[in-house]
């Protein structure tokens, strides 16, 4: 990720991390993790990439080579310092421009790009010492999938504490520890998240937005929504017309 305005907020278990205005972040693969605003009109680009098939030999490895070092690397905060890390941070911020645009054969100028961050990153791997081995418990992980492939629903505390065979108490406390919050909290704040996203990049009305991520009144999501972004809904709608679809 690179961030273009502002400071981001980023939990990986029981590390949190401030990324400001012109440093960005890689995530290892299988790396829980939870982005929030620091700060009102916080902005990023963000460029997940999934696993090559292994019929790809040299996308799957060299990338192999980075996802299997997740234990003992499962971030790296990239500052605008060295060579490879402000080459890195360039590339990320033209392929963020680039998808915006979306022009003639965008993808393939992507493409090209990707193989160049590739590259950058894996020289900064070469690089990099290792930090302290990554754990992050599987319920939790479990947990926040659950809830991130069901917040459009109603779910209930007793569907992740059946689900991870504990107690409702301990769900809450494990869930805790590792996400640093909350089910519920971490639940409401993935909704909010997901409903700036559609009001930002879709054409739907506040009431659409409301029933799609899973607010049961469109009033208590205008008054969670302000609470969070200082706008409602709407004015937020309008302030990042442009980016609409």
């Amino acid at each position: 990720m690179y961030v273009t305005n502002g400071v981001i907020k980023v939990k990986l278990a029981e590390n949190t991390l401030e990324i400001h205005e012109g440093e960005g972040l890689f995530i290892n693969s299988n790396v829980v993790h939870e982005i929030r605003d620091a700060n009102e009109g916080a902005r990023l680009y963000c460029w997940n990439i999934g696993l090559p098939n292994v019929t790809e030999y040299i996308n799957f490895t060299y990338v192999s080579r980075i996802v299997d070092q997740a234990q003992s690397i499962p971030f790296i905060k990239l500052i605008p310092k060295g060579e490879e890390n402000v080459s890195l941070l360039r590339r990320i911020e033209r392929v963020g421009h680039i998808y915006l645009s979306q022009r003639d054969y965008y993808q393939l100028q992507i493409l090209s790009e990707f193989y160049q961050c590739l590259n950058h990153l894996l020289n900064i791997f070469d690089q990099y010492e290792q930090i302290n081995q990554y754990f992050f418990d599987p319920r939790v992980k479990q947990c926040i999938e659950y809830l991130q492939s069901h917040y459009h629903k109603k779910v209930q505390l007793s569907e992740l504490s059946h689900m991870v065979h504990m107690s409702e108490a301990e769900t809450i406390k494990l869930f805790k520890r590792f996400a640093g919050d909350t089910p519920f909290n971490f639940l409401q704040n993935y909704r909010l998240e997901q409903s700036a996203k559609q009001l930002m990049y879709h054409h739907k009305n506040v009431t659409e937005v409301a029933m799609d991520c899973g607010f049961s009144t469109t009033s208590y999501f205008i008054q969670n929504f302000k609470q969070k972004y200082s706008l409602t809904p709407k004015q937020f709608q309008i302030k990042y017309a442009k980016y609409l679809k």
